[in-house]
């Protein structure tokens, strides 16, 4: 039996079985009816278009290389949403390597003759939420983005990153508490949101 999200796209369903026998017909049909969904996704997380475009190529060789993985009684918004997250983790960790390697030989330069480039393609700058949301861990950040962007319960999204429920609330709850601070103090300085209950919301 087919759950509510699997009836409502069964040509999708019917791409995968037929990507699973090597289809790059039903790979485009996917690609098509997911790739708008999964760069959203990537975009609230990097700022870079470049490199956005690196993680969406890896995402998809992925999907293409793991389909037999795949469990169809699972719904498969969340398997990719996976994929999409290990695929982010992975750009980050190898970023942070490269970081520390051009930081150690910047080293013997005086701080005032390094000079470090600033994210300069902003997700959305007049939106004062995600400007407040980059300043949250990645942890607490992914948490969230998947929570209140992407619409997964936190039961899905502790099958996406792979880590216990109990960790996933524990870092909502935390976001939550660190975001309600952010807001206060911007309420007390600049007049605060016309409405920030989103946030506040967990249905």
């Amino acid at each position: 039996m087919l759950d509510k999200s699997k009836e409502k796209d069964l040509e999708l369903y019917k791409s995968i079985e037929n990507l699973k026998e090597g289809s790059m017909e039903a790979f485009d049909f996917i690609y098509e009816s997911t790739s708008s969904d999964i760069y959203r996704l990537i975009s609230m997380i990097i700022y870079n278009e470049m490199d956005r475009e690196d993680i969406m190529n890896e995402v998809y060789i992925q999907i293409w290389s793991s389909i037999e993985k795949y469990d169809t009684d699972k719904p498969f918004r969340a398997w990719i949403h996976g994929i999409t997250m290990n695929q982010i983790s992975s750009f980050k960790r190898k970023n942070w390597r490269i970081f520390r390697i051009f930081e150690k030989e910047c080293s013997t330069l005086a701080k005032s003759e390094v000079i470090y480039e600033e994210d300069m393609t902003r997700f959305d700058e007049k939106n004062e939420i995600l400007k407040m949301l980059d300043k949250l861990s990645y942890k607490l950040k992914s948490v969230i983005i998947l929570r209140y962007y992407s619409n997964h319960s936190l039961k899905e999204i502790a099958d996406i990153l792979k880590i216990p429920l109990g960790t996933v609330k524990s870092r909502h709850n935390l976001a939550i508490k660190q975001l309600e601070v952010r807001m206060r103090q911007k309420n007390k300085n600049e007049g605060g949101f016309k409405d920030n209950s989103w946030i506040l919301k967990d249905n």
